[in-house]
């Protein structure tokens, strides 16, 4: 991704579970919105994330014990989601998959930075799903389904 910072790091909400991404193993693969139910209920909102190899990121701070796995199986595409988040504030900091297991799905507002200045949609996905209040983003490709990488 153009523009992408080389190294970037963010954390849980109360900061004891952090996590850094590099680009060692190549550049983020895609920016993305997801409007799925599971997203919405999840992470109060519509998902913004950036897909990166999962050598890539990198638990800096927290122990096993701090960050639980949700095995999300009640999505729309039936693969099943693992949302790994912080046992004592609840934020979500990475998405697996087993459908694909050499990417990273990183909320893009648990990075330090947010985003700001680089993070822009290229996909959105589910949008059968998206609320009318959701804003509009140029260029985006649109999609009713998941589309698949890697």
């Amino acid at each position: 991704m153009s523009g992408t910072p080389k190294q970037r790091s963010g954390s849980c909400l109360c900061g004891k579970v952090r996590y850094s991404i590099s680009d060692k193993h190549g550049p983020d693969m895609t920016q993305l919105m997801c409007h799925c139910p599971n997203c919405l209920k999840s992470l109060g909102n519509s998902g913004a994330f950036t897909f990166c190899p999962i050598d890539n990121f990198t638990f800096t701070e927290g122990s096993k014990d701090q960050v639980k796995v949700y095995r999300d199986q009640a999505t729309d595409s039936k693969d099943e989601m693992q949302r790994q988040f912080c046992t004592n504030c609840g934020s979500c900091v990475l998405i697996t998959t087993d459908h694909n297991t050499t990417v990273a799905i990183v909320p893009v507002g648990t990075m330090d930075c947010g985003g700001q200045g680089w993070w822009k949609p290229e996909i959105e996905c589910q949008c059968n799903n998206k609320k009318d209040w959701m804003a509009k983003y140029a260029g985006t490709q649109m999609h009713d389904r998941n589309p698949t990488f890697g």
